[in-house]
């Protein structure tokens, strides 16, 4: 057997993500999804906020539009992951 024959074989990575994916034809945001992003950076915006001495609301309203947003992002985009991937 030559080694063209086994490439035909191989399984790619784009293959396995598919087959990984819930139902790829369903492509649904779930109203679920961004509620632990919005948690996490509500919490971390607080924690930071109530940490200052002074001005302390600003404080937490500058941690909620940064870093907050990206830990929104972060945290939502890898809830969503997981919720499509099913990992275990």
């Amino acid at each position: 057997m030559s080694d063209k024959q086994n490439v035909s074989n191989r399984i790619s990575a784009s293959e396995i993500l598919k087959s990984a994916f819930v139902d790829a034809a369903d492509t649904r945001l779930p109203l679920w999804i961004p509620i632990p992003g919005v948690l996490i950076t509500l919490i971390f915006a607080s924690y930071i906020g109530l940490s200052s001495e002074s001005e302390q609301i600003k404080s937490i309203l500058r941690t909620i539009a940064w870093p907050g947003s990206g830990i929104f992002l972060g945290v939502t985009v890898t809830t969503w992951l997981g919720w499509q991937l099913e990992i275990d």
